[in-house]
């Protein structure tokens, strides 16, 4: 087992625990979960149809650290949630995230990883 494979159960545990119960449907899911840098501008991504998905993050994650590891598994939370709610934008997914973050206690988390992004642009827009 690779070490991020217990992250995507977490993550749907947090999804079928305080948003809505999809266990079914993810028992019927295969996640491939590699790390990519595919945008500097997201720490992850979702491919694929039911019921082969992709889920992308960024190689700045690589690392199994505990930090990274949280902001892996609340990535993952935003993922499956695109996934469960493919008609909802951007903003009602990360309305939900940061919900369920709050009820699943990674809420400062959320708040870590989204500051460490705002540093990491302005420092990129500093070397322009």
């Amino acid at each position: 087992m690779n070490w991020w494979e217990s992250l995507v159960i977490e993550a749907q545990e947090i999804i079928n625990k305080h948003h809505q119960d999809e266990s079914s449907f993810f028992a019927g899911c295969n996640f491939d979960v590699s790390f990519i840098q595919e945008t500097d501008d997201a720490f992850g991504f979702v491919d694929g149809t039911y019921p082969n998905y992709k889920i992308g993050l960024h190689t700045l994650l690589s690392k199994p650290t505990p930090e990274n590891q949280d902001f892996i598994r609340m990535t993952i939370v935003h993922e499956l949630l695109h996934i469960i709610h493919a008609d909802w934008n951007e903003g009602q997914v990360a309305n939900e995230e940061y919900r369920l973050a709050n009820l699943a206690g990674y809420f400062q988390t959320l708040l870590r990883r989204d500051e460490a992004y705002l540093k990491r642009v302005r420092n990129l827009k500093d070397l322009e």
